[in-house]
Parts: structure tokens; sequence; C-alpha cells
């Protein structure tokens, strides 16, 4: 992936560029990453066919978990350039006039799961990290 000419193409588009403007600002605010996290919630809630994005849906809700344990104070050990990317990520998700506009039927949504798979490859071993600390507090309130 990291030689596909697509995924460069995503990663440079001057939508992502302006996504990872607007978090920087925006994880400076606990109130407008609820707001970030209320929008991504409607867009999944409004896609169609679940199974064709599995993959996107999936990484989303991962993406959607770690911010909303760090809004809540829970989990503030993700270092502030992944919650960065996360954020940027989000917000590209959301924008739906992005490289590719998410009306375009079957091919609307293939810039946004590139980025957001990209992001989450490459902050795999931070995910791994929240995904083992919330599995022990999933065990914790059984």
């Amino acid at each position: 992936m990291e030689n596909d000419p697509q995924d460069k193409k995503v990663k440079s588009s001057t939508y992502f560029v302006k996504a990872k403007a607007e978090a920087k600002e925006m994880i400076q605010s606990n109130d407008k990453l609820k707001g970030l996290l209320i929008r991504v919630r409607k867009k999944l809630n409004d896609q169609g066919d679940k199974n064709l994005w599995k993959e996107l849906i999936e990484v989303v809700n991962t993406f959607v978990r770690m911010t909303k344990f760090y809004i809540n104070g829970h989990y503030k050990e993700i270092p502030w350039k992944s919650l960065l990317m996360i954020v940027a990520g989000l917000l590209y998700f959301i924008n739906p006039f992005d490289l590719i506009p998410d009306f375009i039927p079957a091919v609307g949504f293939l810039d946004d799961l590139t980025l957001l798979v990209w992001i989450y490859k490459s902050l795999k071993m931070d995910i791994e990290a929240f995904k083992i600390w919330e599995k022990g507090l999933t065990q914790q309130t059984q």
C-alpha cells in the first residue's frame, strides 16, 4: 500500500492537508471533538450496505472509541501526533467533497478507506496499545 499512487495522492491531497490543520485546532477543545464524533456516527449510520464498507466502519469505530476515551480523560496515553492523525482522518471521512466525492456510487468512499487504513497501519502500535487497554477495561467491568 505504501507505493500505491492512489495512497500517495490521498495523503498529499489538499483535503487531507486541510483536515490536519483543522484537527490541530479541534484537539484543543473537547466540545469540538464531541461534535466531530457525533457527525462521524451520523455518517456511519447513514451508510447503506454496511458489509461493503466493513473495513472502513471497523477503522472508524476504533478511531471514534480512542477519541471518546481521550475526551473523557480515561485514555491519555495516545501520543498527540497520533491523536492529530486520527482526528484529521475522521474530519476527512465526514467531508463529502474530498478527493473522490462520497456521492459517487461505489467509489465515493475509496479515498476515505485508503486514507483511514493508511492512518490505522501507521499508528498500529498506538492502536494495539489502546486495544489492550480497552480489553483490560472491559474485563474489569465483567
